[in-house]
């Protein structure tokens, strides 16, 4: 049946180089066009959110970028199945571009509901292809090369999550487009860059405060968690009474770090206000607008502008100001943070 689909799209330039020229952005579906837009340079290792709504049918849509003198194409078309839930059944949760010495390259898919027996594979930037079988039941399964090292690396991860590849190309340590596949639909896809990848450290699917799917670097001692659960971010502790404090300064939001910003003021009920400055007065982000919120808590910011686009390396001012709901003296405060990466 035909509906309307509400799509939210990061487009990424992965390149070293700023485009000349503006990039094309088109959808189809079944050869006929539902949206299209202008994408503005955008600056290299940055990207920028495309908001879209069209009416489609239930059938697979196709996502293409055109863009003049680009030579890599591999990573410049998505094909999308609007099922109607943000999170598709068969996802990729977690994986390791860059193992240690005597480790090995992996990746985690998480499986919520059986597909029928089909062809899996993940292709990359090149089209290079890694391909395998999934069993016939839910849960985590961690494909790899070589099923006996990878649990003797992390002995927490059970013997019956993890599948061996029947064919295997190599994750590109400087950045890559994976696209997992099941026969010829494409169930889920991800890019990552240079700057977010840590030797021996996976990269871990998340959900942050605005429901957006990000990555960031697993927290666990091992680092990894191939076949359970991702990693808990560590605790945060809370400041005095009518405080306000920062933590994840410096952060590199481009490897999916955040700042947290942690409240415990002096009403039960409050208002907020919390707004982002660059050091030229201008305002980039707005994270509380008159929010109401709870004695105690804590506000994030993700390094990103208000359109999506990751803020520049360096220093920003936030402004923060609340006050209890009831009214009363307001807590104003002025606080700066670095964002490295």
């Amino acid at each position: 049946d035909a509906g309307t689909a509400e799509l939210q799209l990061y487009v990424k330039n992965n390149s070293s180089i700023l485009p000349q020229d503006t990039a094309y952005l088109n959808i189809t579906q079944n050869g006929t066009e539902l949206y299209n837009c202008e994408i503005s340079p955008i600056e290299p290792e940055d990207s920028t959110l495309v908001q879209a709504s069209f009416l489609c049918s239930a059938a697979p849509f196709e996502i293409a970028l055109e863009l003049a003198g680009d030579n890599n194409l591999g990573n410049n078309s998505l094909n999308l199945n609007p099922v109607g839930e943000a999170v598709p059944s068969l996802y990729i949760n977690e994986f390791l571009a860059d193992p240690e010495s005597g480790n090995q390259e992996w990746l985690e898919l998480y499986q919520s509901t059986v597909y029928a027996s089909g062809d899996y594979r993940i292709e990359d930037a090149t089209q290079g292809s890694i391909n395998f079988s999934l069993p016939a039941a839910i849960g985590h399964y961690v494909i790899c090369t070589n099923a006996a090292s990878l649990k003797a690396r992390y002995p927490d991860c059970p013997a019956n999550a993890i599948v061996t590849a029947t064919s295997w190309v190599n994750l590109n340590n400087d950045g890559d487009s994976l696209v997992l596949y099941c026969d010829e639909l494409a169930l889920d896809s991800l890019a990552y860059n240079e700057a977010e990848i840590t030797k021996g450290v996976s990269r871990e699917r998340f959900v942050d405060s605005d429901n957006h799917v990000r990555w960031r670097s697993c927290y666990h001692p091992s680092g990894g968690t191939p076949g359970r659960q991702n990693s808990i971010p560590p605790a945060l502790e809370l400041p005095g009474e009518g405080k306000v404090a920062i933590s994840g300064s410096p952060c590199k939001a481009r490897a999916g770090q955040e700042i947290s910003l942690i409240y415990n003021l002096n009403s039960s009920a409050n208002k907020v206000s919390c707004k982002v400055f660059d050091m030229r007065g201008n305002n980039i982000r707005i994270l509380a607008d008159n929010m109401n919120c709870p004695q105690s808590g804590l506000i994030k910011w993700d390094g990103r502008r208000q359109n999506g686009a990751y803020a520049e390396r360096g220093v920003y001012l936030i402004l923060w100001e609340s006050q209890s709901a009831d009214g009363g003296a307001a807590i104003r405060k002025q606080m700066s943070v670095v964002i490295s990466g």
